[in-house]
């Protein structure tokens, strides 16, 4: 059958119609015309007829195999034109018209973090990400879009991982290029506590081979050869299993410099979903700052590095379910910015205590824009006004775009 893409889908695939029905096809671009076998609505191009002259060769040979890129056959521009075009949809779904939104791009320094699946199959070991549209685990042995160092480790963190496993285990492999060594977590294998002298000595073994910093088994330290940390601004902070962490330092680097910005005569802020201090610790430079975490070891960690910080304001970290106990209008009195950063879902119900105070700026950080517009319409409902929307690209290839909102009133 042949088809023409219409447009780009908001994850990422090419729309095609066949009379009234729509066809959702990957990896091909707008004005295309393709030669597609379908299946339900959707299309796999056999052949691409007439090329966009927006379409790129992809740089990684894994590329339509493994899961983890999307849009590696697009031009950069224009896929940052898209990025901003989806922030600017999910807003007007809302009833918040804004201007075109610029989206940065926000890469360059590499991921550096990843999250890696190993199995077992047939004796053999299998690591690597999990290819696109299937269950399959894709081998890899190096990856362009992560940090040098993380990329030139996935060898010996593979060695590592083939060392430990014996069975079927199915495991997750969380990998952080952190500023002084690799940090490892590993999930689906026995409690360390179940190894034996001869596993504990072997495990020892395999991580000097690694080379790495730190292993942790399912949240338990298993080996430590120094604690893995961060560089936030002008503090080093300790990483603890489980924490969040944005996903490269450039793009943390251009959000904490736009904050700041932002933030200009803030005496008193307040940070919420803070994770390790990602954005509190740059804040404590201008301004007191309390800081909110459901993760109490990041809180722990935060605590620590702001105590060893020399000048600034005080920084206080706090342990909290912002979901069950939002942060209430009276504990906010005399705050002159809130900074927020919540997970996918957004916060809703502490954007409602929010929207009860009367906080001169609030700054919203989001990775999805679905749940950005629909807290925002809650602030603007309350008499906040949206007076900039910046986006950022730091999932490089994939449909994923971070941003940030600037709520005044």
């Amino acid at each position: 059958m042949r088809l023409k893409i219409d447009r780009i889908g908001h994850e990422g695939d090419g729309i095609a119609f066949d009379n009234d029905a729509i066809i959702y096809i990957p990896y091909t671009l707008a004005g295309e015309e393709i030669e597609v076998e379908v299946s339900g609505n959707r299309g796999i191009a056999n052949e691409i007829i007439t090329l966009s002259e927006e379409r790129i060769a992809p740089i990684c040979p894994k590329y339509k195999i493994c899961g983890g890129c999307s849009l590696q056959h697009w031009r950069e521009d224009k896929v940052l034109e898209w990025k901003g075009a989806q922030i600017k949809g999910a807003l007007s779904r809302t009833g918040i018209n804004i201007d075109d939104i610029k989206v940065e791009a926000a890469y360059e320094s590499g991921r550096r973090r990843a999250k890696f699946s190993a199995k077992r199959i047939k004796g053999e070991l299998q690591f690597g990400f999990v290819g696109a549209r299937s269950h399959e685990i894709i081998d890899i042995d190096a990856c362009p879009i992560l940090t040098n160092n993380l990329s030139n480790h996935i060898p010996k963190i593979r060695e590592l991982v083939r060392s430990l496993t014996q069975g079927n285990e199915e495991l997750g492999v969380l990998v952080t290029d952190c500023a002084n060594g690799i940090d490892v977590e590993i999930t689906g294998l026995k409690a360390i506590s179940k190894f034996n002298r001869g596993e504990l000595e072997n495990l020892a073994r395999a991580c000097e081979i690694a080379g790495i910093a730190r292993l942790t088994i399912d949240g338990e330290d298993a080996f430590f050869r120094a604690h893995p940390f961060i560089k936030i601004g002008a503090a080093n902070v300790e990483l603890p299993a489980g924490a969040f962490l944005q996903a490269t330092q450039t793009c943390e680097d251009l959000i904490g410099e736009t904050m700041l910005k932002w933030s200009k005569g803030v005496k008193r802020a307040v940070d919420l979903f803070a994770g390790i201090g990602t954005f509190s610790i740059r804040l404590k430079e201008i301004a007191q700052t309390n800081a909110y975490e459901i993760h109490q070891p990041s809180i722990v960690a935060l605590n620590k590095a702001a105590k060893a910080m020399a000048g600034g304001r005080t920084l206080q970290g706090f342990s909290r379910d912002l979901f069950r106990v939002p942060v209430s209008p009276l504990e906010l009195k005399n705050i002159d910015l809130v900074v927020l950063d919540p997970a996918r879902a957004g916060a809703e119900a502490q954007v409602k205590q929010l929207a009860r105070t009367k906080i001169a700026k609030i700054i919203y950080i989001s990775c999805e824009a679905t749940s950005f517009a629909r807290d925002a319409k809650i602030l603007i409902d309350a008499g906040y006004k949206l007076k900039e929307v910046k986006g950022f690209d730091q999932f490089a290839f994939s449909t994923h775009v971070e941003m940030m909102g600037f709520f005044v009133k």
